[in-house]
Formats: structure tokens, sequence, C-alpha cells
């Protein structure tokens, strides 16, 4: 039988922001730092004295592991030896209602608040700012990163993932998730196979934004299916995709993620995470249902207008059918206009499509 379902999936993703590099501090290298401005990990910066500790992999002293090995900024050898470079510089929070007297002693600093600044300082500024006039206090900046691999953890997904529920993995194998989006970069490897990335997860993309040509066709031109009242757009099909991945790419498919949103959401809900690349561990940042199939709808670029989004949603219940799957939709898609009240026309369509599945 088969069950269809609507999913908002956010996952956050943090950004460490820096901004514009700051000036260099006028005056010589302070060795003796206002401590009682400094906050425990920019004190870390001036301590080299103590037993030996480790964070991760790096070996340190004092009592809190210095930000060269925190922030990587420095190699963590050289920053306990006390040979750092003086130019690594360290992302800071400054406290003071008179950011002017920093400018006025040679500091730069990047965003004003009534009370506070931030600033890239390398060790010597840090000491000078500490004992300028009006310097409350001095914090170094937290350090943020992609979660994708905590947040299924922390929901518990991970745990249905590796069977922690009547012994089963449960990892969408079998099943069908649809996204209607901004696009799918459909070369990427997460939604290509583990162990043959020629296969593609993606069983079909409807994207309602082109206007078939050639050979292109639209789903209502497909036989054998249901799909006779969508007659606009283009669908492509796996053996399409697949043609574009194989190594020697036909140059069929257009559809483009204009944004990247679309493959962002897509890769959350079902990603394998065997695109990670770059020294990152395989399959990490895998999605919630990283076996499952995948139909894509490309419903705008930007904007996506309701009619569409509603046409996408009935046409992957339809393909869902055909492959005798369960189905899960994902729309991470959103507009304040409307009564809010369930009796819009998007509200209805969602409400019917949950209500007349099958399971």
């Amino acid at each position: 039988m088969f069950s269809r379902a609507r999913f908002l999936v956010c996952i956050p993703l943090a950004i460490s922001l820096f901004l514009s590099l700051p000036g260099s501090a006028s005056g010589q290298a302070e060795e003796n730092p206002n401590r009682e401005v400094l906050g425990p990990q920019l004190q870390s910066l001036f301590r080299v004295e103590g037993a030996k500790k480790t964070y991760g992999s790096a070996e340190y002293t004092g009592e809190v592991a210095p930000l060269h090995v925190q922030m990587g900024a420095e190699d963590a050898s050289k920053a306990m030896s006390g040979t750092e470079s003086t130019t690594a510089q360290y992302g800071v929070i400054v406290y003071t209602r008179r950011p002017e007297v920093l400018r006025e002693n040679g500091i730069d600093f990047n965003s004003t608040y009534p009370e506070f600044v931030t600033a890239r300082l390398t060790r010597e500024q840090i000491a000078v700012t500490s004992q300028l006039t009006g310097v409350k206090s001095m914090r170094a900046a937290g350090v943020a990163g992609s979660h994708n691999d905590v947040a299924a953890g922390v929901s518990g997904v991970r745990a249905l993932n590796n069977g922690r529920l009547n012994d089963t993995q449960y990892q969408g194998q079998g099943t069908i998730v649809c996204v209607i989006d901004s696009g799918i970069d459909y070369t990427h490897g997460d939604f290509r196979g583990i162990a043959d990335d020629t296969q593609s997860r993606i069983l079909y993309i409807w994207d309602q934004t082109l206007s078939a040509q050639g050979s292109e066709e639209m789903p209502a031109q497909r036989g054998g299916s249901d799909l006779s009242g969508f007659n606009y757009g283009v669908e492509y099909t796996r053996t399409h995709i697949e043609d574009e991945i194989d190594g020697s790419a036909a140059g069929f498919v257009r559809q483009e993620d204009t944004d990247g949103h679309g493959t962002h959401v897509t890769g959350t809900a079902a990603g394998n995470g065997g695109g990670a690349g770059g020294g990152i561990p395989a399959q990490k940042y895998r999605g919630m249902a990283p076996k499952a199939d995948i139909i894509f709808v490309k419903a705008g670029n930007g904007s996506f207008p309701f009619s569409n989004v509603i046409d996408g949603m009935n046409y992957c219940g339809e393909v869902a059918e055909d492959e005798s799957k369960p189905l899960v939709v994902n729309m991470s898609l959103g507009a304040n206009f409307g009564p809010h009240d369930g009796t819009s026309a998007q509200d209805q369509a969602v409400d019917n499509f949950v209500s007349s599945a099958s399971g």
C-alpha cells in the first residue's frame, strides 16, 4: 500500500563570517596584555607554560586550548613553542562603546554595534587593544560549521538508519522522496550509486520551466501512466540522466539548479554522502533516507507558482503509484499571502493529497 506525506526539513547551515582584514597596531608588540579584559580563549594565546594537554590530535599547554589549535590559524607545534607567526589573525569581539579609540591606536575593526565591534586581530593587536581606554572586555568569536551529520543524530534519524528499531536499518530503501524546488545538480555524487557512480538514484526530473525541444517530451507524452494533465515542461528519465554521468555526457538534459536550494534540500532529505570529497569521510553528510529513490520537480527559478507546486505534488503521486512505492513529498517553500486557515487552494490540495493516499 502507498503512503504519502509532506515534510519540511530545515537543517541549519552555520557559517563563520570574517570580513575585511584589520590594519597593524601602532607601537611595539606587547607581551603583557590586560588579562582582566581578555576571555579565557584569548588569554590562552599568551600561555606557553604548564603540562601538555590535547585538543583533538594537537597538544597544548595551559588551561584552555589556544585559538591556534581551536581555529587552525597556525601550526600547533609552532604555537606551543612560542614561534607562531606574528601575522596570524583571530576573529575577536571587542566590547566597547568607544570604537574610535581603537582606530586612533591603529586597530581596525569590521562591524560596529552599540556595545561591541568585530575585528580580525593578531596576537600583538589583541594585547594592545586589551589596554585601551574604554575596552570593557574581549572575547574570541565562536566557531561554527556545517552540522548536517549532527542533526541527523540528534533527531534520532541515525538510530533508525542503524537498526535500533525492530533490528531493521530504515534508510529509505523501497521508497521514493519527491522534492519540489529550484532544481537539482543531478551529477552530484550524493545522488549516484555508492558502488557504481554511473548509476543515478533519480527516477525522474520534471522541469516545469522549460519548453520541450527536439526529442524532449512532456510527462503527458509518456505512455502507460495517468499523466495526461501534465502537458507542459520537460520530463527527463533515469536513462537520460545516466547518459550524462557515464563519463561521456550526452548533453541532452538541460535542467539546472539555479540557486542551489533544491540540491541542498534533496541532499538533506535523501543524499547518500557519496559526493563529499575534499578529504571528508565518505557518507559523513548523508541525508535522512540515503537509499531512497528520488523524483525531482523543478517548479521555478526562485519563485514558484502554487499551480506548479500542486501539479508537481500530484505528478509525484502518480509516478509513485506506477512504481508501487511509498512516497514522501518535500516542499521547503513558503509564502505570506493567503488566509493561512486551510482554505487556500494549495492547502486543500495538500490535505486531499494526504487523505486520499492508500496505507
